[in-house]
């Protein structure tokens, strides 16, 4: 077994003892890459970004470059909000789940999604202090 394939097992089984399933386990991985791509954007690649439109707050991938005459050219597109399907998936798995809690983490560095129990939240702490302590769910 390759160390992926055994942090995969890690992470199927761990989320398998805070009661979720294969099924929703699944889920989870796939939000937590479409999250973790969508932040990547958000910071921009050699290629664009994606930006939202402080008014609609609809995204658009934005491209800027140096023409062949010398000026910038900048040109925006309207790009699907993968973000909040994403989001939108997140918290119906959620919901069937009261005792746990979610924490979307918006560096691209690191894992983007974790899970907790809520019992493992002491009063008065803030989650993105505490996140940390709960699942990664990333196998990368």
């Amino acid at each position: 077994m390759s160390k992926k394939q055994e942090r995969i097992a890690f992470v199927y089984s761990r989320l398998n003892a805070l009661g979720i399933d294969y099924a929703e386990a699944s889920q989870l991985l796939r939000i937590e890459k479409t999250l973790h791509r969508w932040h990547e954007l958000e910071c921009g690649t050699d290629a664009g970004s994606i930006e939202r439109d402080e008014a609609t707050e609809k995204p658009y991938y934005r491209r800027q470059w140096m023409g062949m005459d010398g000026k910038w050219n900048d040109k925006k597109y309207p790009y699907p909000d993968k973000e909040k399907g994403a989001l939108k998936r997140l918290s119906g798995i959620m919901a069937n789940h009261p005792d746990l809690v979610s924490y979307q983490q918006g560096d691209p560095r690191g894992c983007a999604l974790y899970i907790l129990s809520k019992k493992d939240i002491k009063e008065g702490e803030h989650l993105n202090c505490i996140y940390s302590r709960g699942l990664s769910v990333c196998v990368d």
